[in-house]
């Protein structure tokens, strides 16, 4: 039979431990930082960002890679997808847009020509020479397809409708190929600068303006209007 005294004894120790768990339980408390909305919302963001950044997959491929020295077709792949990522430097997405290897080469070549041509540097531009030579390689191709189809002897109506659909196809490539070019060139083409001393200027629609170094102008000149 336990005694009074190993009674209080027993008592004690179990207040002694109650005591030092709601201790811990409050120094796990304080320890867990609060978040913001704001800060939680950041957090979940640069996760989701993690998610899908080129950089960490090509990471994680290359420990895989280290791991697996000899390869495999399942790593093959997944390098593909990867690679595709950093597509305005590998142009590997544009080459499979085309229909044979020949024209892959053809057109990964003339975006790399276009890009020394202009100096690309920016994701944009970069963008606007993959633009442009893949629709120069499909107006190529229509134009191929649409000669093939003239020269064969038989009339029909499904011929004539698909004649109509390449020749359609062969304008829009045309068109989106001088479009492209077009705005790659006004994006790299220097800024005119136009330095007016006047108090009124007035400046029309496709006015001409003449570079003259003569110094008997005078700085504010006035231009009445015929």
């Amino acid at each position: 039979m336990p005694t009074k005294m190993t009674k209080v004894r027993a008592e004690k120790a179990l207040l002694l431990n109650k005591a030092r768990s709601n201790k811990q339980k409050s120094k796990t408390k304080s320890m867990i930082k609060k978040y913001t909305p704001g800060e939680i919302k950041k957090l979940y963001l640069v996760q989701a960002k993690n998610m899908f950044s080129a950089d960490r997959k090509l990471g994680d491929f290359e420990r895989k890679r280290r791991l697996n020295p000899s390869g495999d077709k399942e790593l093959t792949e997944e390098l593909r997808g990867i690679l595709i990522a950093f597509e305005l430097d590998t142009h590997l997405a544009l080459a499979q847009t085309t229909i044979d290897n020949a024209r892959a080469t053809l057109v990964v070549e003339f975006c790399r020509q276009i890009i020394r041509e202009y100096n690309c540097q920016t994701p944009s531009e970069k963008a606007l020479a993959e633009l442009i030579a893949g629709a120069f390689v499909r107006q190529l191709t229509c134009a191929e397809r649409l000669k093939d189809y003239i020269q064969l002897d038989f009339l029909s109506s499904e011929r004539n409708t698909f004649m109509a659909n390449l020749s359609k196809e062969l304008e829009r490539a045309t068109r989106a190929f001088l479009f492209a070019l077009t705005i790659l060139k006004q994006i790299k083409s220097l800024p005119t600068m136009l330095n007016v001393k006047t108090t009124t200027a007035f400046i029309a629609q496709n006015q001409q303006i003449n570079a003259t170094n003569n110094k008997s102008i005078s700085e504010n000149e006035n231009i009445k209007p015929k």
